[in-house]
């Protein structure tokens, strides 16, 4: 499409952005595509806050997530080769 349409083309009228566009299209989560005006009158929060405010609400609804069969017992052995790994490599 864009050889077709060549530099300074009109994508736009072509069939091909009318039927992929919407398709296409991102609409970030976090990041909101609004005026200066707009940003100010919903709170002006800084995308650090706003990524916050998301993290409490997925947490919010966080439930604990059962562990598969021998999960535990593979962590614990891998908490007791760090610990000895460690133990080996840093005494003074």
């Amino acid at each position: 499409m864009i050889r077709q349409v060549g530099p300074g083309g009109d994508f736009l009228s072509q069939d091909h952005t009318v039927r992929y566009f919407r398709k296409e299209l991102y609409f970030p989560k976090l990041f909101k595509r609004t005026t200066i005006d707009e940003w100010i009158k919903a709170g002006s929060k800084m995308i650090h806050e706003v990524a916050h405010e998301r993290v409490l609400e997925i947490l919010a609804k966080a439930k604990p997530v059962e562990l598969l069969p021998g999960a535990d017992a593979e962590l614990e052995r891998a908490l007791r080769n760090a610990e000895n790994w460690a133990a080996q490599n840093h005494s003074s």
